[in-house]
């Protein structure tokens, strides 16, 4: 099937898609995120964006493309990457309630284990580490009166 998808700054992109086993629904909300895609766009940080794609049906009469069932469809962006700077800041927030000991040890550990796929996946490990850490490090302070 052939589809026209307008995207928020009225640019368009031809998709053509093959009809599987999903229903309608589901066939245009994969042709308008493939038309993001397609077009690069991001959303910005911190937190989603949305996308309102409109996805038309393209038929030819008389010689012509006709545009039907226009459905409005709402698309997630993907993330534009985190910086630096916000790499680092919410690191620094993600062990803050870590002692000064153990942060360097979560950073270092999440570097190694998750740079080559990304600050995001950096922090999610050492906010997985610092999480089970955490409460070991409750105990021992109530234990050692700290």
């Amino acid at each position: 099937m052939n589809f026209v998808a307008v995207l928020p700054d009225k640019s368009e992109r031809f998709i053509d898609f093959k009809r599987g086993p999903c229903g309608a629904r589901t066939m245009h909300r994969a042709v308008a995120e493939k038309a993001v895609r397609e077009a690069g766009l991001k959303g910005k940080r911190p937190g989603p964006s949305v996308a309102l794609v409109e996805v038309f049906e393209l038929t030819i009469k008389n010689g012509q493309l006709v545009r039907n069932n226009r459905v409005v469809q709402a698309v997630e962006l993907p993330l534009v990457p985190m910086t630096q700077v916000e790499y680092e800041a919410a690191m620094q927030e993600a062990l803050q309630a870590l002692p000064p000991a153990f942060q360097s040890f979560v950073s270092h550990r999440a570097w190694e284990e998750g740079h080559s796929a990304g600050y995001e996946e950096v922090l999610m490990i050492a906010v997985d580490l610092a999480g089970s850490l955490l409460p070991c490090v409750e105990q021992y302070r109530r234990d050692c009166g700290t």
